[in-house]
């Protein structure tokens, strides 16, 4: 299946699109504070670094690169949904932190749902203990989350300076990336 990206957006407007096989990376891109904002999208960079770098042939999509409304702010209303679902059904993992809650993230679990896109979720560890999610991720979520072949990943609470997550959780977070995409095998 091909991208279904608008044609009127250009690629240099959408930022460089990655090839197969990639893993997409969601995440809030509004709604947070500036600092929260920063260290989540370092995160997210840093992550998708060790992907590009450390498991090739195996590229990343972050949106806040292509489709953030803040970041990108001449990429049209209309095209951030095609766009961002088109690459949400090309990719053959997500990553995705459900923390802090975003709209936007649960509706990209849906698609992945309805695409069969294996989901890797990532929450505080506090969260993933609790019942419920320790009420800071929606049980609707969690519940889509489980309908995806699905692994959970939980994180300490205190993140090093200036980051989303502390540094040895994430680097077990790039360690199980790894290992996800050695199960899947980098062909589709």
């Amino acid at each position: 299946m091909g991208l279904l990206i608008d044609p009127v957006v250009s690629s240099t407007m959408l930022g460089e699109l990655p090839t197969k096989p990639y893993i997409y990376f969601s995440y809030p891109l509004i709604g947070l504070a500036i600092d929260e904002r920063k260290a989540l999208h370092a995160t997210a960079f840093r992550l998708a670094y060790f992907v590009r770098n450390s498991c090739k042939p195996w590229q990343a999509y972050l949106p806040h690169e292509s489709t953030d409304p803040v970041s990108r702010p001449e990429v049209p209303q209309g095209a951030i949904r095609s766009t961002d679902k088109a690459m949400v059904e090309g990719a053959r993992l997500m990553v995705a932190f459900l923390e802090p809650s975003s709209a936007g993230v649960a509706i990209e679990l849906e698609w992945c749902v309805q695409s069969q896109i294996p989901v890797l979720a990532c929450m505080s560890s506090a969260a993933l203990d609790s019942e419920f999610g320790a009420q800071s991720v929606s049980r609707l979520v969690l519940d889509t989350v489980r309908a995806t072949r699905h692994k959970f990943f939980g994180y300490g609470k205190q993140p090093r300076e200036g980051g989303f997550m502390r540094e040895a959780d994430e680097r077990k977070l790039g360690d199980a990336i790894k290992q996800i995409l050695s199960e899947l095998g980098a062909s589709r």
